[in-house]
């Protein structure tokens, strides 16, 4: 029985768009500088990779909703880096409810492999331990899932 896995390569040919939340950046920057390294481990130019800057994560699913078109002729893969951290109402549980589940509604319309970074949390302190602190990188575990999601929908796409 054949098994299939996407490889963690980057190609010349890939384009990748970040799209990354303002709010809380002293974690979501980090979360960034985690996705973008990661993929210069896997082989990525500078160049490969654009960044789109939003005000907070609700906005994440704005600017995805208008760079979707961009997929497949421009960008073959896009990257959502967020922080929404617990506050004094229930505010933070809609947000991350909206934000995390319209962007796979965007994704899932148009096939696109897409990789979550955004996460919740309860405080700033856990913020930090998920964006290079003690936890790891949750930017960089979302580019990895980007990538190989990627590269699982080519050997998909060419069985």
């Amino acid at each position: 029985m054949p098994e299939f896995s996407g490889k963690l390569i980057v190609n010349k040919k890939d384009k990748f768009c970040i799209i990354v939340s303002r709010f809380h950046s002293h974690i979501t920057f980090e979360l960034l500088n985690g996705a973008k390294e990661f993929l210069k481990r896997c082989g990525a130019e500078e160049n490969q990779i654009d960044v789109f800057i939003v005000p907070g994560s609700l906005e994440i699913v704005s600017a995805f909703s208008f760079l979707k078109d961009k997929y497949p002729e421009k960008y073959n893969a896009f990257l959502v880096l967020g922080a929404i951290v617990e506050g004094e109402t229930e505010h933070h549980r809609f947000i991350a409810s909206e934000s995390i589940k319209n962007v796979i509604k965007i994704a899932k319309e148009k096939e696109i492999p897409l990789g979550i970074g955004i996460i919740t949390v309860s405080d700033t302190l856990q913020g930090i331990e998920r964006s290079g602190g003690k936890l790891g990188n949750r930017g960089e575990k979302a580019a990895a899932t980007m990538l190989e999601l990627l590269r699982l929908k080519e050997i998909i796409n060419s069985i």
